[in-house]
């Protein structure tokens, strides 16, 4: 009974308003932040309009004004770049341009945002890019550049650029890249000479093949496969590689020739000329020097009725049967092709055709009374005893020669079974291939007016 009077005086208690101090209740929200009053900001450098040289780092400074709590980030543009790093105001920031950029405007752009970016700010100027005039010796007439800090993008309009009919040096200097054109140098442009930065990566290339289409129902030809093709006197190069990168294996109108000489006296030093078959035609009066370069090839890759020396070279062979040269008509020289110190390489194993690389020979006649001699080379075990070959019937050489090639390619065994009538020269024979003598006018006077002999290497400072 006790119980049942106890817990109904609780409830009327409660119910009445219970604890007279009841506990206090607790705080009112706390209010939101006060709004943004205002975002503001600028660039204070570089000015609008400036010329700026993205060769050398720049400075961008900026300043601006935040009102409130709630402001969220600095962000810098530098063209499509965002730049993160900068996170206040006033700022000061060192932009390095990459290797890219190109001349012209470029938009710098600041902007202030709040947290949920409901607000901003913005200032922006227009800078002109534009890199210094390329320093050059006085002895360079142009620049090609692919990224366009030279006087040209192409090689081509370098060459056009030249005057024509001179009678000095007109030097061209080349930077780093892979040019992709088919190029020429007219019969106009005398003394044109291309230096490369370096011909592992100075490369100028186009595919190219006698068999494609004319567009007038036949075929380009050989010559007119040339990647390039030089037509003016006293041409010289250096340091480039010149390519033509159509592979011989369709089984038909597969010459391509990466440089053909058509006029006197082209020189080459420190240069690549790459191809397949038919790689380097050098032809009619044409007389060609060829100092410390690298020639590759597999089917007659050296070929023409020139007067061409070829000293400290390597001959390279690239496909398995491969032939180096492939003369023609020296009947009236006393001279035709000199391999003087030269070292003749190939592949190993298997070639582009799946074909185990066993032999190369050293050429055969492409028409009646070649010429062709090694002095001096090196010669490796996969030289086919035999040296030289036939091309076509009742067509022969004037001259298939040795004269004191080392190797395994030239032991004795070996010369004593040449073929197509090759032979050691003798000492007396063999004196004779001076290049005074090789470029003399006496060579040929049916052909020369004078004597030549090759201008030395171009100093590029």
């Amino acid at each position: 009974m006790k119980n049942y009077l106890f817990a109904l005086l609780t409830l009327l208690f409660a119910a009445c308003g219970g604890d007279e101090n009841p506990e206090p209740a607790g705080p009112d929200p706390v209010p939101d932040p006060e709004p943004i009053v205002s975002l503001s900001c600028a660039i204070t450098a570089p000015q609008a309009n400036a010329v700026i040289n993205p060769e050398e780092k720049l400075t961008i400074s900026g300043e601006g004004q935040i009102e409130g709590d709630s402001w969220g980030s600095v962000v810098l543009k530098v063209g499509s770049k965002q730049i993160e790093s900068v996170k206040a105001l006033p700022f000061s920031y060192v932009h390095t341009f990459d290797n890219t950029i190109q001349n012209g405007p470029l938009t710098i752009r600041l902007e202030v945002r709040s947290k949920q970016s409901q607000a901003y700010a913005a200032d922006q100027v227009i800078v002109q890019i534009k890199r210094p005039e390329p320093a050059r010796p006085a002895n360079v007439k142009y620049v090609v550049a692919q990224d366009g800090s030279g006087d040209y993008t192409t090689v081509q309009q370098a060459i056009n650029a030249l005057q024509s009919n001179q009678k000095s040096r007109q030097v061209i200097y080349i930077k780093p890249g892979t040019y992709h054109e088919k190029l020429s140098v007219p019969s106009n442009k005398t003394f044109v000479t291309l230096v490369g930065a370096d011909a592992a990566t100075t490369i100028l290339t186009y595919d190219d093949s006698a068999g494609k289409s004319d567009g007038a129902g036949g075929t380009i030809g050989t010559q007119n496969s040339a990647s390039f093709t030089i037509s003016g006197t006293d041409f010289q190069a250096q340091n480039l590689t010149f390519q033509n990168p159509h592979v011989n294996n369709t089984g038909s109108g597969d010459q391509a020739v990466a440089v053909g000489v058509y006029n006197d006296r082209a020189t080459f030093y420190n240069c690549r000329l790459v191809g397949y078959q038919d790689t380097f035609y050098v032809k009619n009066k044409a007389r060609v020097y060829c100092k410390d370069c690298y020639i590759e090839g597999n089917v007659d890759f050296i070929f023409g009725d020139a007067v061409l020396v070829c000293e400290d070279c390597q001959l390279h062979c690239n496909r398995h049967g491969s032939v180096i040269t492939a003369a023609a008509e020296h009947t009236d020289s006393k001279f035709g092709y000199s391999f003087i110190r030269c070292r003749l390489t190939h592949i190993t194993g298997k070639d582009f055709n799946n074909k185990e690389f066993s032999y190369f020979h050293l050429g055969r006649p492409w028409k009646q009374n070649a010429r062709v001699v090694f002095l001096y080379c090196e010669e490796p075990a996969k030289l086919h005893q035999a040296a030289w070959c036939r091309m076509s019937d009742g067509v022969d050489a004037a001259l298939f020669g040795e004269y004191k090639c080392t190797g395994e390619g030239a032991t004795a065994d070996r010369l004593a079974k040449r073929e197509m009538g090759g032979r050691q020269l003798t000492d007396e024979e063999a004196a004779a291939y001076t290049l005074q003598n090789i470029f003399s006018k006496n060579t040929n006077p049916s052909k020369y007016s004078s004597d030549w002999m090759p201008d030395a290497l171009i100093s590029i400072q």
